[in-house]
Parts: structure tokens; C-alpha cells; sequence
């Protein structure tokens, strides 16, 4: 299902995005000229050194395309590929397309419209008001859409991450069964919650999961480098690369042999 929807909205988004771009084309050397003074004046600077602009940008990225939290791999473990680095390359990518593409799209469309100033707005109420300045009610509808397939997308790509894990613990039925109402009824418990709480919370737990990775990545960094250093070196020979564990000197996979 996401393999389908996720390609199909963000070029629907893009789209949109390049429209809305086009129509203000002679507003984009004033949107970097503002872009630049506001990143470098003297509020921004002093809020970067104090760690208050990094953290909101480290929290931003997360929400963004969950690099280094450790659940990405769930999905990227389950596809199939002849090279981890193949795999590897394309998880890299899906953060570009993610972060710089999609994300910027968004920003520029809000610095084009007349609503850029209005600092009340938020969020998905925000891009909203943009849409409907633009297109009418043409573009409240897409935006709303646009959200709806982003969260259901998000949402069972998250519970497809958290069933795998849950049977990797235990292949208990009763405990499974137990586990998919608690998904649901969390799925309705978040759905009520005040948004400013329901983001505080999310902060601390993802918080919590990329502690726990970045420790994990560093232990596994040197399995990572040979695993590249093996596929630039099938690269360069002309090989579709293949990959074997044993040619790296790992020995103990389930897998790769």
C-alpha cells in the first residue's frame, strides 16, 4: 500500500509546490535574501550557540525521516536486494527526498503566500490557509488529503515496524492479538490528545529511541565501513555486487551466506 500511495502523493505535493513556486518566481531571490538574514542575524546566532535552534532542528529531522532512531531498517531489512549497501544507499536517499525535497517544498510555498508573517498559525493549519489562498477550495481539500495519506502511510509502516519486533520477542497469539487492540486503541487515544502534548511526548520517546540507536551505530560502524568498502570494490571490478558475510570476515548472520 505505501508503495504505492507514498510515490503517488509526494509527486502530487511537488507538483502543487512547483505551481505555487512558479506563480511567485519573481519572489524567490527576497525569500533566500530573507532566509540568509534570518538565519544569520544576531537572535539566531546566539539561539544556535545556546543548542536551542539545533534541538529544534534536531526534532524537526526526526519527525521528518527518522535517521538515526533505528526504525527505518525495519522496512529497509524486509526488502530485497543483492548488496546491504544497495539498500544502505537508497534509505540515504529516501532522507534527501524527505528532508531537503519535500520539507523544503513546503517552506517555500509558505514564504511565497501573504500568510508568511502570521506567526498564530501552525502546522497543518498553516499549509492549509496557504493551499486555500492559492488554489481556493481545491486546495484545502488536496492538503487535508495530502495529510490523511501521510499519516495512514505512518501509521502502518509504524505498526509494520512494531509487529515485527513484537514477534521477533515472542509468537504468542493471545499476546499478539492483545498487542494489535493496543495499537488501535493508541491509534484513537492519539488522535484525541492535545496537539502541543501529543508532539512533547513524541519528542521524548523518540528522544529515547535514537539514544538507544546511536549507540548501536557506533558499535556496528566498522561492520558498516567494510560492508561499503566490499560494494565500491564490486563497483569498480564491474560486478553487480553480491554480497557475502564472509568476505568481510563476519561470521556470525543468519543471513548472507
Amino acid at each position: 500500500i505505501s508503495s504505492i500511495l507514498v510515490p503517488i502523493m509526494a509527486f502530487g505535493y511537488l507538483i502543487v509546490a512547483l505551481i505555487v513556486i512558479g506563480m511567485n518566481i519573481e519572489k524567490i531571490p527576497a525569500i533566500f535574501n530573507n532566509i540568509l538574514q534570518e538565519a544569520f542575524n544576531f537572535e539566531a546566532i546566539f539561539s544556535g550557540f545556546a543548542g536551542s535552534a539545533i534541538v529544534i532542528g534536531i526534532k524537526r529531522g526526526l519527525f521528518s525521516n527518522e535517521a538515526g532512531m533505528g526504525s527505518a531498517p525495519n522496512a529497509a531489512a524486509a526488502a530485497h536486494t543483492s548488496h546491504p549497501a544497495k539498500q544502505g544507499m537508497v534509505q540515504t536517499l529516501s532522507v534527501f527526498i524527505d528532508t531537503l525535497i519535500i520539507c523544503s517544498a513546503s517552506a517555500f510555498m509558505v514564504l511565497c503566500s501573504d500568510l508568511s508573517n502570521t506567526s498564530e498559525l501552525k502546522g497543518m493549519i498553516l499549509m492549509q490557509s496557504v493551499m486555500q489562498d492559492y488554489f481556493g477550495t481545491f486546495g484545502l481539500l488536496f492538503v487535508s488529503i495530502a495529510i490523511v495519506l501521510f499519516a495512514f502511510t505512518s501509521l502502518i509502516g509504524n505498526y509494520f515496524y512494531a509487529e515485527a519486533n513484537f514477534k521477533f520477542i515472542t509468537n504468542n497469539k493471545l499476546a499478539l492479538q492483545i498487542f494489535r487492540f493496543s495499537a488501535v486503541a493508541m491509534v484513537f487515544i492519539g488522535a484525541q490528545l492535545n496537539l502541543q502534548l501529543a508532539w512533547d511526548l513524541a519528542d521524548i520517546f523518540m528522544g529515547f529511541m535514537a539514544s538507544v540507536n546511536i549507540i548501536a551505530i557506533l558499535l556496528l560502524s566498522n561492520i558498516a565501513i567494510k560492508v561499503l568498502k566490499d560494494y565500491e570494490k564490486q563497483c569498480k571490478e564491474g560486478k553487480n555486487p553480491v554480497f557475502k558475510a564472509a568476505d568481510v570476515g563476519i561470521t556470525n548472520t543468519e543471513y548472507w551466506k
